[in-house]
């Protein structure tokens, strides 16, 4: 009974990696990394469709989804069995992150974003618990890598337990590291095409900027 409350807590993308981890919950006093610097996006590798590598506990086959509705606005899937269900929403413009549980929506959560040492940090607040859960993204051209941080009482100093082996803690950038390297790393392939961003805005962009520039110097040049 207690795994299922707290697998509930989770966006449904991670119910897979939840049982194959810690069934402890880990929650930081603050957005994690410190030094990480805030993004307003994902990388553009970052859609798409994904098969988990290997599976620890279970032979079926785990698929993730990645979808941009729109700019900075993102859906996440997640299947065991070819029938995708929604999980959450991340809207970056917005700073929030809703939750989705058997076509119901949740209140959204305030999200943040941050880029540090080539991964992508997801933290959202969990307001019943006043704390921040955290997952790691290596996003690579045709490679996803998930990192859930895993509690360990002996890589973190200052930490209490807000609700049966639900832990709050405050930890430094060190003991973090120290933390996701003692988690497990969940690996997924990309198996749907790689889609090129769209860079004619940006030519088109870069066009009328010349052309701007062209006609305020011709126009001094008539002065």
């Amino acid at each position: 009974m207690l795994l299922k409350m707290k697998i509930s807590s989770f966006p449904i993308l991670f119910l897979a990696l939840v049982l194959l981890s810690s069934c402890d919950s880990l929650y930081f006093a603050d957005v994690m990394p410190q030094a990480g610097k805030s993004a307003s996006d994902f990388p553009w590798e970052f859609p798409g469709e994904y098969k988990m590598v290997e599976l620890e506990a279970d032979s079926s086959i785990t698929l993730i989804r990645v979808e941009e509705m729109e700019s900075k606005r993102y859906s996440v899937s997640f299947s065991d069995s070819g029938l995708f269900r929604l999980g959450f929403i991340m809207d970056l413009k917005q700073g929030r992150l809703t939750e989705l549980n058997d076509d119901k929506g949740e209140e959204p959560s305030e999200l943040a974003l941050r880029e540090y040492k080539d991964a992508y940090y997801l933290s959202w607040f969990e307001e019943e618990y006043k704390g921040w859960k955290l997952v790691v993204f290596d996003i690579g051209t045709d490679s996803l890598k998930i990192t859930i941080p895993q509690f360990d009482s002996s890589l973190l100093s200052d930490y209490k337990d807000v609700d049966q082996n639900d832990f709050l803690c405050n930890a430094s950038d060190e003991e973090l590291e120290d933390v996701l390297a003692a988690s497990t790393t969940f690996s997924f392939v990309r198996i749907s095409e790689l889609k090129q961003p769209n860079f004619s805005y940006f030519i088109l962009g870069g066009i009328a900027l010349f052309l701007f520039g062209l006609f305020i110097f011709l126009g001094r040049r008539k002065k």
